[in-house]
């Protein structure tokens, strides 16, 4: 007469480690998908929000004589930050920088600090390739004879970087702007037209265009056309800003 075997219950410890290693390994391929999925989407909300500020300030253009904004991050009457500026025309009714804060269109969600209230930065380039002669608030869009070549509106440098030794560092050039009080301290600021302040410049100290937010290698451009774009960070060179 046969012995009854005894029936197996549970896993054994081989069977649970692999089983183990096995959901470690999906894990593993799972998450990063799913974290670049999540910043895809972010680049493109980015990019969506600048194309309503390129529509949006040629709008405003049409209502102001054909000027825009440049230096100071001023628009062309009244001394009002361009953004505010610019709210009327896209779809914002608010006017005042309390009120502003909780827009979405300034808003880059790709943005390290939550804290920032100014995630783009305005062009004040003018004629001249070293950046000496900064551009007035009165800036003419004709004056542009290839507007779509040509960058006006792009990505807010980040506050902190990276440095060769894996160190992060506070960036001089970068103010973290919370309310309106720091707005106006920082505002004459808030525009660039130097070639140091540019991604193309070896010491990122001095950045204030951003130039490894989208895709690890670039950022997004609203152009004098107002159409908006992904653009390589060796393209922000002096040519691609200033008045030609």
């Amino acid at each position: 007469m046969r012995k009854k075997t005894k029936e197996k219950n549970g896993f054994t410890l081989i069977e649970l480690l692999v089983v183990i290693a096995i959901i470690a390994l999906l894990v593993s391929i799972i998450v990063p998908a799913l974290r670049a999925a999540k910043n895809s989407a972010k680049d493109m909300m980015c990019l969506s929000h600048l194309n309503q500020i390129g529509k949006g300030f040629t709008l405003y253009a049409n209502d102001n004589k054909g000027n825009i904004p440049k230096n100071g991050g001023t628009s062309y009457q009244n001394n009002v930050f361009w953004m505010l500026a610019f709210a009327p025309y896209v779809g914002e009714n608010y006017k005042t920088f309390a009120e502003y804060t909780k827009s979405e269109i300034f808003n880059c969600p790709r943005y390290p600090d939550p804290e920032q209230t100014v995630d783009y930065i305005i062009s004040s380039w003018g004629k001249q390739l070293d950046g000496n002669d900064e551009a007035d608030a009165s800036t003419k869009l004709s004056w542009y004879t290839n507007p779509g070549t040509k960058m006006y509106i792009t990505d807010y440098a980040s506050p902190t970087y990276i440095d060769a030794k894996g160190v992060e560092v506070k960036r001089a050039s970068v103010a973290v702007i919370k309310n309106y009080t720091e707005l106006e301290a920082a505002r004459a600021g808030l525009d660039q037209h130097w070639p140091f302040q540019l991604p193309t410049w070896p010491d990122k100290n001095t950045w204030k265009v951003e130039g490894d937010r989208h895709k690890r290698v670039g950022n997004n451009v609203v152009f004098y056309d107002s159409h908006a774009d992904w653009v390589h960070k060796d393209r922000h060179i002096p040519q691609a800003y200033v008045i030609r």
